[in-house]
């Protein structure tokens, strides 16, 4: 692919005197200018990429057990993309680049977080003999994903932790392909040949890797006929997770397809809400003139899944806008745009179309073209509509190779004239925009100086005038080329991109803008990356010094964080390997201190204390913060905790969810009731990454509540006397027994003026938090008696009050006379007497039967006679009669179960004199 183009050849001494010739050359010969009657329509509509559906093969294997890759023939080192590029037709400039204002430098970009060496010209790969290079120039290229790096070179991919910069694994296109199951006949099988891509799909964390590829011929010339080979990852884990491989046929012929025998060069992708979008520059590969651009869209739901590619999921697009000698005049490098930014608030608004942009061929400006869909997403009968010019500031050119490099006089290719990947989409609050960056200079007058553009596209509107634009020039020594660009969520810009002069080696750089830096500015300057230390000075076959270098670079935004920002580019590091042709790539990643991605996880803030009392008050707080752990100060959604570990049945109480202030969950109201060990409160929020805080432990607490855990049954009877079963038992506010409290037993509602008997009393509480009073009992019948336990260690805490019972009188014991005897004449009976029966405690017994009344007296007992014990009172009025004066008698009432003796009467002289005097004791 050694077919220079005219007008890069053409050694360009000022654009006026190109414009001069190309002016002349229009009057001798009409095929100079492009041809009118040639322009394309306004819109182009799609059609399906082949008349049959592409079907997929897949692999489902790790890629670090690829298979060595045994080439048919010696694998060649060549150059890519070194086709005849069409004539420019922009007007001239004379003299120096539009003016423009002074480049301002607020302070330096944020120095590299991540640096490391991606892959070398000469690297080994494993599972195969040969280097990972395989020509000039190496295509870096790359993308990131949440854990890993992917970079591509001519024609080897890597992937890399993107963590410690290690290399997970490497293998090279065709290495990958082997596996794919495709016939050997197919070009994507063996006989892929570089221009690759990486893409990261962050909306559906999937892998795209692709690359061009053909048949070659002993010369080393393409053979017809061209695929785009499409690896697509099954999963979000592009080592182990399987990959879908699609061989797209890229010059199948027919109506709106590009014509057989193009050559798709320089396929360039964006991903989009709906489908993965391409853009190529078709080459006719007999003649080597430029044939127009091609266009293509493939389903991102079809081939996430490894659906065929058909009509209605995929299509192809041909555009040429005019003709000249060379072939097509444009458009010239058209590339889709790439969505940047996974959370919602990034989304472009349903039904935004995909937008293809391109330098113009004939004017100082930007084309840009929008892709509408058809009937089908992505499929056949989709439109991409007239392009919409947007105005850029004007600027020298030159097609040559005019880049200095240190210690040589071999200079190296600006790749002018076309876009660099990646066009950029970002939208930021309501604001879309699409960001745009190419090379511009002459290399006499003027350095290779990036111009970069934002262009508004808001609610699907192509504003034509850039939002602002710059050609960034910060001095007039350096050379600075190979742009690729990103903008991270806040709207915050960053470009990188190569520099050499004739004192300085080739080496990589970067530079960018705070969202809220002054328009059109760069004021975030210039920093190193990696500074090279050899020049390129290797020639190819013909012995002719090689200038290709790039031939693009890669700018990438984390989706992790929406933040940081990660480039890919080439330098040297000897001179030896740059004398060699020994190219070196760098993969870096910076990020600037106030960007705030989107929220991705949870973190505790203020963690909770080691220990608590149960009940005791937990505050701790909860931050809602982006991948790099700073506070998404703008989220108010809800956290929610909950608690594990510790005793099973804990309960946490208090309000568990709370909404984010300033992206901080404050819980200031949490408790725990158990006591236990390990406890963690565990903080969800939606689709965020939970997290879980410090373990912490639950003491007991103060005393709260006394309650009886043993205790009469309500309204029960005990009888008098009788011991009640009486257990205190002391818990916290938790409801965890407290130990070593002293309780104090006494009555509460003393409905019969009882007396309290208790072995001991206060009772301390033991472990279990339990006070057990022994031989606790009541002695005076009563309804309605309440027992009360008093913690007097803890005087707040609720004493416990009994169930009411009832003291019932317990079993007789004696016989209590009601109505005593008194003294009696000689010669007459008693008077009535009477007795109730009672228990040890002077209780009434309510008993019955026989109750046996007794004098003792005279040496022996006289019977005064029974009484029937009724409801347990008897009264007996006895017709016994006393006659022998005494004194100090007593009655005595004997019953079953009891008996008593009244209190002592006298028999005294009556009033009648017996004629039978006492002899002795008669009564």
């Amino acid at each position: 692919m050694n077919i220079r183009s005219i007008s890069r050849a053409l050694p360009l001494f000022g654009a006026a005197l190109i414009w001069l010739l190309v002016a002349a050359a229009a009057v001798a010969a009409t095929d100079s200018l492009p041809s009118s009657d040639a322009m394309a329509p306004d819109a182009i509509i799609t059609v399906p990429l082949a008349d049959t559906d592409i079907l997929p093969t897949e692999y489902n294997g790790d890629l670090r057990d690829l298979q060595q890759v045994t080439y048919s023939v010696p694998r060649y080192l060549h150059m890519w993309n070194d086709f005849a590029e069409p004539r420019s037709f922009k007007p001239p400039v004379v003299g120096t680049n539009e003016p423009a204002a002074a480049v301002i430098s607020l302070a330096p970009m944020p120095a590299p977080s991540k640096n490391f060496a991606g892959i070398g010209f000469s690297d080994s790969v494993p599972g195969t003999t040969h280097q990972a290079g395989f020509g000039w120039p190496p295509d870096t290229n790359g993308d990131v994903g949440p854990t890993v790096y992917i970079q591509a070179v001519n024609d080897t991919f890597g992937i890399f932790d993107k963590a410690t910069g290690s290399r997970v694994t490497a293998f090279t296109e065709d290495q990958l392909w082997s596996v794919s199951g495709l016939p050997s006949s197919n070009p994507c099988f063996s006989n892929n040949q570089g221009d690759p891509v990486v893409l990261h799909d962050g909306l559906a964390d999937r892998w795209i890797l692709t690359n061009f590829g053909f048949a070659v011929d002993g010369g080393g010339n393409p053979v017809a006929p061209f695929y785009q080979c499409i690896a697509v990852s099954k999963t979000g884990d592009p080592v182990g997770g399987g990959w879908w491989f699609y061989p797209v046929q890229m010059d199948t012929g027919g109506a709106g397809k590009p014509p057989a025998n193009t050559f798709n060069d320089y396929g360039k992708f964006g991903v989009w809400t709906d489908c993965l979008y391409e853009g190529a520059n078709g080459f006719n590969n007999a003649t080597g003139n430029y044939a127009g651009a091609i266009f293509a869209a493939f389903s991102r739901t079809a081939i996430f899944a490894g659906q065929a590619l058909s009509s209605t999921n995929s299509s192809i697009g041909f555009i040429c806008s005019g003709t000249d000698v060379n072939g097509c005049t444009g458009p010239f490098t058209m590339i889709p745009a790439n969505l940047l930014g996974i959370s919602a608030a990034s989304q472009p608004p349903s039904g935004t179309p995909e937008y293809f942009i391109d330098e113009s061929n004939s004017a100082f400006a930007f084309d840009v073209r929008k892709f509408v869909q058809g009937a089908t997403v992505c499929g056949a009968g989709s439109t991409l509509g007239a392009s919409t010019t947007v105005t850029q500031t004007s600027y020298l050119y030159n097609a040559n190779d005019y880049v200095p490099q240190k210690n040589t006089t071999n200079k190296l290719d600006p790749l002018e004239n076309r876009l660099m990947q990646k066009v950029q989409y970002r939208k930021v609050g309501s604001a879309e925009s699409l960001w745009v960056v190419h090379t511009v200079g002459d290399g006499t007058t003027t350095t290779a100086q990036p111009q970069w553009a934002q262009i508004n596209v808001t609610n699907k509107t192509i504003a034509t005038t850039p939002v602002q634009q710059q050609i960034y020039a910060p001095d007039t020594t350096l050379y600075r080329w190979m742009g690729s660009l990103a903008v991270d969520g806040h709207g915050n810009m960053a470009l990188g991109y190569s520099t050499s002069s004739a004192t300085a080696f080739p080496s990589i750089a970067y530079s960018g803008r705070l969202v809220a830096d002054t328009l059109n500015q760069l004021p975030q300057s210039e920093t190193p990356l990696v500074a090279g230390a050899g020049s390129q000075t290797n020639k190819d076959s013909s012995n002719t010094f090689i200038s290709r270098w790039g031939d693009y670079s890669a700018m990438s935004m984390d989706p992790a964080d929406d933040c940081t920002f990660w480039y890919t580019n080439e330098y040297y590091d000897t001179q030896a390997h740059g004398t060699a042709g020994n190219w070196q790539t760098r993969i870096g990643a910076f990020r600037f201190p106030g960007c705030i991605g989107p929220a991705t996880k949870l973190e505790f803030s203020v963690q909770p204390n080691s220990t608590y009392a149960s009940g005791g008050t937990i505050t701790v707080k909860v931050s809602v913060e982006d991948f790099n752990g700073n506070v998404v100060t703008s989220d108010t959604s809800a956290v929610t905790l909950a608690l594990s570990g510790g005793t099973g049945g804990a309960v946490l109480s208090g309000t568990k969810t709370v909404n984010a202030v300033a992206g901080v969950a404050t819980f200031s109201n949490l408790s725990v009731d158990k006591i236990g060990t390990n406890y963690v409160l565990n903080a969800t929020d939606g689709s965020l990454t939970s997290t879980a805080s410090t373990a912490f432990n639950i003491t007991v607490g103060a005393a709260k509540t006394v309650t009886f855990t043993t205790q009469p049954a309500t309204n029960s009877n005990v009888a008098a006397g009788a011991t009640i079963p009486l257990v205190a038992h002391v818990v916290d506010v938790g409801g965890n027994p407290v130990p070593s409290q002293s309780i104090t037993l006494s009555i509460l509602n003393n409905a019969g003026s009882s007396t309290l008997s208790v072995t001991t009393n206060p009772v301390a509480t033991n472990a279990s938090g339990d006070a057990t009073f022994a031989n606790v009992s009541l002695n005076k019948v009563g309804t309605g008696y309440t027992l009360k336990a008093t913690d007097t260690t803890t005087l707040a805490a609720t004493p416990a009050t009994s169930n009411a019972f009832n003291i019932v009188a317990g079993a007789a014991t004696k016989l209590v006379f009601t109505t005593q005897a008194t003294n009696v004449n000689a010669g007459h009976a008693l008077n009535t007497i009477g007795v109730q029966e009672e228990d040890a405690f002077g209780n009434f017994v309510n008993g019955n039967g026989n109750v046996d009344f007794t004098v003792p007296a005279c040496g022996g007992s006289i019977d005064l006679g029974s009484a029937v014990m009724v409801n347990g009172a008897a009264s007996l009025t006895s017709s016994k009669r006393f006659y022998t004066v005494t004194s100090n008698l007593h009655v005595t009432a004997t019953a079953t179960a009891a008996n008593g003796t009244s209190t002592a009467f006298s028999v005294v002289a009556g009033d009648m004199l017996f004629s039978d005097s006492f002899d002795g004791c008669r009564l």
